[in-house]
């Protein structure tokens, strides 16, 4: 979650806590975002075409997958 993000989360969860002591149904609607301080170097990569392609091997992925732990399914 970026930075910024959870303060927003932050006053979500104020803004419910104070609705259910003031016994109120309240709808919060707010937006989840990821790390895009993180992507701005890619964006700047991507549009003049310095990126390029990664490709695996079906035997790199499967030994990617391999490390990962294993979940239980539920339902």
């Amino acid at each position: 979650m970026a930075p910024e993000t959870s303060h927003a989360l932050a006053q979500v969860i104020r803004e419910a806590t104070k609705a259910k002591k003031e016994g109120k149904e309240k709808v919060i609607l707010f937006s989840l975002s990821g790390y895009g301080l993180l992507d701005m170097q890619r964006y700047a990569d991507y549009f003049p075409g310095k990126l390029s392609n990664l490709e695996l091997s079906e035997a790199e992925i499967e030994k990617a997958l391999a490390g990962l732990p294993k979940l239980e399914t539920v339902g």
